[in-house]
């Protein structure tokens, strides 16, 4: 099977402004976005994120080109900025339009004003414009004037976009053509990239190098203005080429395309919290991974790998989609207690008491000697963390028992020891918890103190899934703050490939 392109080969055509104004709680609202599609698991990441709305009550239209006012409102409401209307522009389209002191008929005269007079829109109520004129300030029926936006003259004012393009011109997130934004416009490619990118640095936001870059067969054709930014996202895996290696900046997407593209881009950036003066976190006091970034390989890498480990684990089995990969993992399972599990599954045999065939159990050591493995990848921690001392000692022991039977087991495997990922402030913080963001620490300095002596490679996933504080941010984890999402074993597939 062909792989499925983050950019879908489409060649979608302007459409008429669709409104984006109908909320919906979850994706099983829409009657167009179906279990199975491939766009089903992003469509659900943005509407839950309420950066997307439907088109109507009970449709997400996936294939309806995406404009450029509907991808700024997206941002828009990631960044939760207000959406309480700027001033805009009036042009009086009557002659002898009454100011009004009050948004009523009946209300007395401010003053009149003449055909083609422009004023400063002010505020909205119902029918009425409040408006300013010179020194007088009063209210215009809405059928005698003409609104537009203040910043931009193809704007209209009080549409569902208003606030979200002014946002993105003032704080230069998009760009536009003097006074034209071109709301309704399909976005282009490269435009998306740079959206992203600027709204990265906005927030102060760190995209990480996951891919070693390439160029694209048509760079040539990549304006220069936005070729950092391109490359800055194909780096980071938001973005791939088609499969002739082209990138086609001037092609447009689909909503289906875009959410899939954010659904990624949300999950590899790095965000800052706001601004505090408390705690402080130095990613210093963590351990960094001793395995450089290099080329990304392929999926065969891992068809000798087995993978060890706890509940993360078995999400990686789930979704990493690694056919030939041998997974030994078990939910809930601590480093002590992997050493003394003895119900694996082997690939001997024996007949039951009815005489059918059932495959044999047994532990660790019994699955390690079956077969060779080129890669062993283990990740333990998590269900033994603790403040204690002992917590500690007792995890970094059994870490030591662990990699000496990997050792003897298979002495011809490269072994990778992944540390514990972060967990959010909200579980950090709870009272009593033993899921805290120092415990993690602790635990992951244990782990590298493991690998520098056995020899072993240490691979620091906490520090590619937590945010500048040293949390794993709420938007990636469930709902008990310590698993992850899936997009977040996207991530985790991402750089055990590109850093081997």
């Amino acid at each position: 099977m062909k792989r499925l392109l983050l950019w879908i080969l489409t060649f979608a055509v302007a459409v008429s402004p669709l409104s984006i104004t109908a909320r919906a709680v979850s994706v099983s609202d829409f009657s167009d976005v179906k279990p199975g599609a491939w766009y089903y698991e992003s469509v659900s990441y943005v509407v839950e994120q309420e950066m997307f709305n439907g088109t109507s009550d009970s449709t997400f239209s996936p294939q309806s080109t995406m404009t450029r006012a509907m991808f700024v409102t997206v941002l828009g409401r990631h960044a939760g900025i207000s959406t309480a209307l700027s001033n805009g522009i009036g042009t009086i389209t009557a002659s002898n339009v009454n100011m009004r002191t009050a948004p009523t008929t009946s209300s007395a005269v401010e003053c009149v004003l003449t055909r083609a007079a422009e004023v400063t829109v002010l505020a909205v109520d119902g029918d009425w414009y409040r408006v300013r004129y010179g020194s007088h300030t009063g209210w215009v029926r809405n059928d005698l004037i003409s609104v537009r936006d203040e910043k931009y003259t193809d704007t209209a004012y009080n549409k569902w976009y208003s606030p979200y393009v002014s946002w993105a011109g003032e704080t230069g997130v998009a760009s536009a053509e003097g006074s034209l934004f071109h709301p309704d416009r399909a976005i282009t490619r490269a435009e998306i990239c740079a959206m992203l990118y600027n709204y990265a640095a906005l927030k102060d936001a760190m995209l990480p190098a996951l891919s070693a870059p390439f160029v694209f067969s048509d760079d040539a054709n990549i304006d220069e203005d936005v070729r950092e930014a391109v490359y800055a996202l194909q780096s980071a895996n938001v973005i791939t080429g088609y499969e002739d290696n082209s990138f086609r900046p001037e092609g447009s997407a689909t909503r289906a395309e875009v959410s899939a593209m954010l659904m990624r881009f949300f999950s590899v950036t790095t965000f800052a919290p706001p601004a505090t003066s408390e705690d402080p976190f130095d990613h210093g006091s963590v351990p960094d991974s001793d395995v450089p970034g290099g080329t990304t390989v392929d999926e065969s890498w891992f068809d000798d790998a087995c993978f060890i480990g706890h509940s993360i684990v078995v999400g990686m089995k789930t979704f990493f989609g690694l056919k030939n990969a041998a997974y030994y993992a078990v939910t809930g399972i601590s480093a002590p207690g992997i050493l003394k599990y003895d119900d694996f599954t082997l690939q001997s045999t024996h007949e039951d008491e009815d005489g059918k065939e059932v495959h044999d159990t047994g532990t660790l050591e019994d699955v390690l000697e079956e077969q060779p493995f080129g890669k062993v990848y283990i990740m333990l921690g998590t269900n033994e963390l603790g403040s204690e001392p002992y917590h500690v000692t007792s995890y970094q022991n059994s870490m030591n028992e662990i990699v000496d039977l990997v050792q003897r087991t298979q002495p011809d495997a490269r072994i990778y020891l992944i540390s514990t990922p972060p967990v959010t402030q909200t579980i950090s913080e709870t009272e009593n918890s033993r899921f805290t963001r120092e415990n993690v620490i602790a635990f992951n300095q244990a782990l590298k103190s493991v690998a520098t002596e056995q020899g072993v490679f240490y691979l620091d996933v906490f520090s590619l899934l937590s945010n500048s504080q040293g949390y794993l941010p709420e938007e990636s984890a469930t709902y008990d703050g310590i698993h992850l999402l899936a997009a977040q074993y996207a991530v985790i597939k991402d750089y055990l490939r590109s850093h081997t």
